[in-house]
């Protein structure tokens, strides 16, 4: 009783003051010393606590330490603590630690620091200790690691430092290359990508030692920029073939229509090689694609099999007007139509669907592949084609499609027609919503999806509510968004609940208007505990649909994933993007500049830059057309594919029997695709 009385009497007389004064007061009336309090009650803050850890026996204890004064030692004495520790640290993985927390604060004073850690460096932590130099940015920490790159043991690191550093390097790598010209230091240059550089790699373009010559042209060509032009033509009659090879090289980003004969009469002599020549044939398609064109249709018309091989892929990789007639050869002649009518579909305007329908009406040899190539080009340039040449594709595989007797060649068909945009389709696919069998539900909510159905939207709503089926709910959800459609709130919570289904319940409640209060908050959690769910899919789409949203409740968790070192590089992406895209306040953008300066990933770091620049980076969208087929010994029949998309979702569907794959309105960019087997999930 008596020391509750004291401690009750001590802090009655100062209940006004702050806390910490609240309860040191209370430890001195209890006759504790002002400075053993101090101490006792320092300890048990974090700071303090981590920063003692740092001198501990363990070196697993020293590197969780380390890594803990990011968040939780912003101060200088949390500093302080990591500098005397980078100093005497002996183990190279918790030097490493102490580097990135450091680069983390980015407070430049620590450059000093950092920079004699770093000259005597081990390879374990060279590369931790130059990123955190080229994160701080500062004179001094650049002008070291451009001093390091002729060090071969530092060198490696340096260079990864100098690319985090970014244009803060390019002054200190343009005074190297003026005092002590090197490869590394105009590779730097090139991929730095500072116009401004353009000058100094023009006149080292032209130095005594062919190497670096060599990656003067390369730099120049990395940059761009026209300017850069007149040095790499110049460098074309280069005494040394290798540098010549290398000037031809740059004139696929610097050349024009101009330097087209000298390309071709490169190409015409008889000392340049096979593969030389096909690097040749491809500039020149860019630059001169009529010229170019006629030499792919030289080399494919042929006797030689290596030339033949060589312009086919040429023509597939560069898809233009011009290729009209090798691309056709190659639809017809079989060995490469599917990879032939992938090519006519890409082609700018609809210009291919032509060479398609001709192919198609035959109704044999490539008719098939002309079919597929041809519903995709009318879903990619559907508006620049006059709509008899449209009406005409949709009836051909419209005619085809009713023809067809065997299952698995009208199930391609209607999907093909779909793809297409066949409105005539609406109808039957709706009313196969109700069917009994649940194979044709879940195929006709997918070429719903495929078509989108705007006029359809109450019936997919409707088909939505009422089906129990979990790959059909899935596509019906899907069908839905297609068609821009709504989805009740319960049926939101409803796909959320369940972890087959949350990924399309997540891209529903980040599209769909939905009501205020309890409900709309019921879905916010709901999206907040998927990104801590135990699928790195779930994570990714719950990052990207709490992005859509707006939550700024779900940044505190966004920061966590990112934090966690071990998190697979999608979801870092994901969360990155997802932050890039919300308006964040002041404390929120200083921790995503802190973030971007440990961040490994470079396309993580850059929308980590973004959001701290407070940039807002909207999520991607667009009307590409991602089409595949896998190819296995039996039917593919059960066969799931998630597709990782380039705008941030994930997406599950089920191959035809064909194993072909269709997924539209994507943006450009590369999708990344897992194959499964199985009935269902």
């Amino acid at each position: 009783m008596t020391r509750c009385s004291v401690i009750g009497s001590a802090c009655g007389r100062i209940l006004r003051q702050p806390v910490g004064t609240w309860l040191l007061a209370c430890m001195m009336s209890l006759g504790v010393t002002t400075a053993a309090a101090q101490q006792s009650w320092r300890m048990r803050l974090p700071g303090p606590r981590h920063a003692a850890a740092l001198v501990g026996p363990d070196d697993a204890a020293r590197r969780t330490a380390a890594r803990a004064l990011r968040r939780e030692g912003a101060g200088p004495e949390a500093r302080a603590a990591l500098l005397e520790a980078l100093a005497s640290e002996g183990t190279p993985s918790v030097r490493a630690v102490i580097a990135t927390t450091l680069a983390w604060h980015g407070d430049p004073a620590t450059d000093e620091a950092l920079l004699r850690a770093f000259e005597n460096a081990q390879r374990a932590d060279s590369r931790a200790l130059a990123e955190a130099l080229g994160a701080l940015a500062t004179p001094e920490s650049v002008a070291g690691l451009v001093g390091a790159l002729s060090r071969e043991d530092l060198a490696p690191a340096a260079v990864r430092g100098l690319r985090r550093a970014g244009p803060a390097a390019v002054a200190a790598l343009e005074m190297r290359l003026a005092e002590a010209p090197s490869v590394r230091v105009l590779q730097l240059l090139g991929e730095l990508g500072d116009a401004s550089s353009v000058p100094l790699l023009a006149s080292a373009s032209a130095l005594p030692t062919a190497a670096l010559r060599i990656a003067a042209l390369g730099a120049l060509a990395d940059l761009g920029d026209s300017r850069g032009a007149d040095a790499v033509r110049a460098r074309l009659s280069d005494a040394d073939a290798r540098v010549q090879q290398a000037a031809f090289e740059a004139l696929r980003a610097l050349g024009d229509a101009r330097d087209a004969p000298r390309l071709e009469a490169r190409l015409d002599d008889p000392s340049v090689t096979q593969a030389e020549q096909r690097t040749l044939v491809q500039t020149l398609l860019r630059l001169d694609p009529e010229r170019g064109a006629a030499r792919v249709q030289a080399w494919v018309t042929g006797t030689d099999g290596v030339r033949v091989r060589a312009a086919s892929e040429l023509a597939l990789d560069e898809p233009s007007t011009p290729l009209l007639a090798v691309l056709y050869g190659l639809l017809e002649e079989g060995t490469l139509g599917a990879e032939a009518a992938g090519a006519l579909a890409e082609i700018a305007g609809g210009q291919g669907v032509g060479v398609l329908l001709e192919v198609a009406e035959k109704g044999q040899g490539a008719a098939r592949e002309a079919e597929r190539g041809l519903a995709v080009a009318i879903r990619a340039w559907g508006d620049a084609l006059g709509r008899s040449t449209v009406a005409r594709a949709r009836d051909l595989l419209r005619r085809r499609h009713v023809a067809a007797t065997a299952l698995a060649t009208r199930a391609r068909l209607r999907r093909l027609r779909a793809l297409a945009g066949d409105r005539a389709l609406e109808a039957s696919l709706t009313g196969e919503l109700r069917a009994d069998d649940v194979d044709l539900r879940a195929a006709a909510a997918h070429d719903l999806m495929l078509l989108g159905a705007p006029r359809r939207r109450a019936a997919i709503r409707e088909a939505l509510r009422k089906e129990r089926d979990p790959e059909t709910r899935r596509r019906l959800a899907d069908a839905l968004l297609a068609a821009g459609g709504r989805a009740p709130t319960r049926e939101v919570l409803r796909l959320l609940s369940v972890e087959a289904l949350a990924a399309e319940g997540a891209e529903l409640a980040a599209r769909a208007r939905l009501a205020t209060g309890a409900e709309a908050r019921a879905i916010a959690g709901a999206l907040r505990r998927l990104l801590i769910a135990p699928s790195p899919r779930l994570r990714s789409v719950a990052a990207r649909a709490l992005s859509l949203r707006g939550d700024l409740r779900a940044v505190s968790t966004l920061f966590a994933r990112l934090d966690d070192e071990a998190e697979k590089p999608e979801v870092r992406l994901a969360c990155a993007r997802a932050l890039a895209a919300l308006p964040l306040d002041a404390e929120a953008r200083l921790a995503s500049g802190r973030r971007s300066r440990v961040e490994a990933l470079g396309p993580v770091r850059d929308a980590l830059r973004s959001a701290a620049a407070g940039v807002l980076q909207p999520w991607p969208s667009g009307r590409e057309v991602l089409r595949f087929r896998i190819e296995r010994r039996a039917p593919a029949r059960g066969l799931l594919v998630d597709v990782g998309t380039p705008d941030g979702r994930w997406r599950r569907l089920r191959a035809l029997p064909s194993g072909e794959v269709f997924l539209p309105n994507l943006p450009a960019g590369l999708a990344e695709v897992r194959v499964g087997v199985g009935q269902a999930d």
